[in-house]
């Protein structure tokens, strides 16, 4: 009894002392490794109990490395896809080489998402953390807001005779399940409105707010094609005005003053391409500023020009409203802005944590 004893405990130290399996690298000598998925299911077999934490945690750092790597591939795609145009156009002897150039790179992002969703997959069954949330999104958005309520005050008018500066901050942070085609985006947004009127050819910069809004609320989104998804959206905030409003179906407001604001509605959104970040929303809108605050709010935005790859630096874009009551005033709104990473601006700095 004793030697079985003996040996139990001299193999419960062996185990003890076995090094965890490694997680199989991404590329191999410059190349995506084809035996990936085989050697990650391999080492997942020969996890020990006590070791399963620290595996997944490792293969979640890897799979963070990959998704940057994916994102650097992405950029030299479209890089040698300009290139490859540029000579297709001057008719270079240099065109094939540029083919070339751009079918290794698009061969490489593909195997390379390839293995983001075998380790998703293998998450999903296995790891003991099921949740994931994608870096900080800190956006800055500026621009000129055209209105027919602006253009209502002079009579002789066109709709964009008037308008008005404003800049945005959006804070957003995304959380996913591995594997899964659905998400959340928890976000909140401070803008501001300039208090003067600016006509359309001046390009002043914004010296006082005479409009603010300020929300919190939830994008739940899921996966309708390979390009496009879907969801709900539902947000509550304050809207405050430094300046009286005093028009007919307007409810009047005082100097400094703030009401509640909400919506819920759906919405779909472009998820890859060129027009990435392009949406269309229909929502029930309470606002505070019509006498009949009920209102029904379709916006529509089109992504003009990315900077980065697909967008990741920000952005050039058109977007239009309406918002409709049952009785009384409506409004009918165009935007024409850029939307700025903050994040990617300073990292290009070289400040900023890497992801």
């Amino acid at each position: 009894m004793i030697r079985r004893a003996l040996f139990g405990l001299g193999a419960t130290l062996l185990m003890a002392q076995a090094p965890m399996p490694a997680i199989p690298p991404c590329q191999i000598a410059g190349a995506p490794n084809t035996r990936f998925e085989a050697e990650l299911d391999a080492a997942v077999r020969a996890l020990a109990g006590p070791d399963r934490k620290a595996f997944f945690k490792s293969l979640r750092a890897k799979q963070r490395e990959l998704q940057q790597r994916i994102f650097e591939v992405e950029r030299g795609l479209q890089q040698a896809q300009s290139l490859r145009n540029t000579l297709e156009r001057e008719g270079s002897a240099n065109l094939l080489q540029a083919q070339s150039l751009v079918d290794g790179q698009a061969r490489m992002l593909a195997d390379f998402r390839e293995m983001d969703k075998v380790i998703a997959r293998r998450r999903w069954e296995d790891d003991p953390l099921k949740l994931d949330a994608d870096e900080l999104k800190v956006d800055l958005y500026g621009g000129f807001q055209f209105s027919s309520l602006f253009s209502e005050q002079d009579q002789k008018g066109s709709f964009f005779s008037k308008s008005r500066p404003f800049v945005a901050l959006d804070i957003r942070q995304t959380f996913r399940r591995p594997a899964q085609d659905t998400w959340w985006e928890v976000f909140s947004t401070l803008a501001f409105q300039s208090s003067s009127f600016e006509t359309s050819e001046t390009l002043n910069v914004i010296t006082s707010s005479g409009h603010f809004h300020g929300e919190v609320g939830l994008w739940w989104m899921k996966t309708l094609t390979e390009r496009v998804s879907w969801g709900v959206v539902g947000s509550a905030g304050v809207v405050g005005f430094s300046q009286p409003v005093n028009q007919s179906d307007l409810n009047a407001t005082s100097r400094d003053e703030f009401r509640n604001r909400f919506k819920v509605g759906v919405t779909t959104r472009q998820e890859e391409g060129a027009f990435k970040g392009s949406f269309a929303e229909w929502s029930y809108l309470r606002d505070p500023l019509f006498r009949y605050q009920d209102r029904i709010y379709m916006r529509g935005r089109v992504v003009l020009t990315q900077f980065g790859s697909q967008g990741a630096s920000g952005d050039f874009y058109m977007e239009g409203s309406v918002n409709k009551g049952a009785h009384g005033k409506d409004e009918a709104v165009m935007l024409v802005g850029f939307r700025l990473s903050t994040v990617a601006f300073f990292r290009s700095l070289g400040g900023g944590a890497k992801p």
